[in-house]
Parts: C-alpha cells; sequence; structure tokens
C-alpha cells in the first residue's frame, strides 16, 4: 500500500489544490476494512468509520473513532493502536514534576509512555521544534527512542517518522511485538 502522506506541507499552497490531489489519490475516503484486508491485518469489525478528508483552512483527517488529526500517518498510527487494544490519548497536554507541560502526539497512560510521529523532518523549523521538543523530554529524565531502538521500556518517548510509515505491514508487526514486550 502506498501512502503518499501530506503533513501540513501547506503553507505556500492553496488548500483546494493539496486537498484535490488527496481527494485523487484517496478519493475523499479509506475503508478501514479494505485498508486492513489489504495489509493482511485481520479486521475485527468495531463499527468504525473510514478515514475522512476534509478541505478547509487546515488540512484535517477525521479518523476511523471520530477524532480529527491534520496528518493522515498520526490516524494510521492511531488505527494500529486501536486494533492492538492499546489505551491512549491524543494530543492532551501531560505535566511533568518539573511543571514542564509537552504536548506529545500520543500518551499512553498505563505505559507512562510518551509518543511523537516526526512527519516533516524536511523541514528546517519544523526539525528545530522537534530538537527543543526532544531536549525538554531529557531535562526531565525522560529517555526519547526511536521505534526502532525501542526494546518496550516505559517511562520513555518513542518516534516515529515517514520511513517508520512507509511500509505498513513492517510498522503494524513492529508495534505489535514492541507493544508487547511493554505489557509483559
Amino acid at each position: 500500500v502506498d501512502l503518499n502522506t501530506y503533513q501540513g506541507k501547506l503553507k505556500d499552497q492553496k488548500i483546494q489544490e493539496d486537498y484535490e490531489n488527496i481527494k485523487l489519490i484517496y478519493e475523499k475516503e479509506i475503508d478501514i476494512k479494505s485498508f486492513l484486508e489489504k495489509l493482511s491485518i485481520k479486521y475485527d469489525d468495531k463499527g468504525e468509520k473510514s478515514l475522512l478528508f476534509e478541505a478547509d483552512t487546515n488540512f484535517k483527517v477525521i479518523t476511523h473513532n471520530g477524532t480529527v488529526t491534520r496528518s493522515i500517518s498520526e490516524a494510521i498510527l492511531m488505527l494500529f493502536f486501536d486494533h492492538l487494544g492499546l489505551k491512549y490519548e491524543y494530543e492532551k497536554g501531560t505535566i511533568t514534576s518539573k511543571g514542564i507541560k509537552l504536548l506529545p502526539d500520543f500518551y499512553f497512560p498505563e505505559l507512562e509512555l510518551f509518543w511523537e510521529h516526526l512527519g516533516m523532518l524536511s523541514d528546517p523549523y519544523y526539525l528545530e521544534r522537534w530538537k527543543e521538543k526532544k531536549s525538554l523530554y531529557e531535562e526531565i529524565g525522560i529517555k526519547v527512542l526511536s521505534l526502532a531502538d525501542w526494546k518496550g521500556e516505559r517511562k520513555c518517548c518513542i518516534y516515529t517518522t515517514e520511513d517508520d510509515i512507509k511500509s505498513l505491514n513492517i510498522l503494524y508487526a513492529t508495534l505489535k511485538d514492541k507493544f508487547a514486550e511493554a505489557q509483559g
């Protein structure tokens, strides 16, 4: 499955133009059942909706569970997390013991695990913001690990990039194995 993500690269372009490109690629929505079947992932009917794309002043993806995100990749991660039965919070502020407020993409309270998806590392401003955020995590004693380096540790921050999203079958299998280690 080839997913060309549009991670908010709309700064200098008209939303409608990008929306039309997305519409051509995705036909405005992705059917969850057929999407998972293409990835050879067992589909359990949980009454999920499709992934929907809406054009307005901000690019939005309405996920299978009704959550609004600005990232197709985050919507896919959310779908996989839900199918693995993981409990998480999406973009909810977490205040640490040192009073620093972090807004991770995902937070898994039972594992005390932060998750950041880095979708635009080629953008210098985005990369600089990530470096600052990473420093904050490290300053308060939270180890920051790539998905590849994560061995199931708790109380850390895991990050994924667009390279992790390129092969969805591998990503799903990796998430399944790593979260099994973390929960075990």
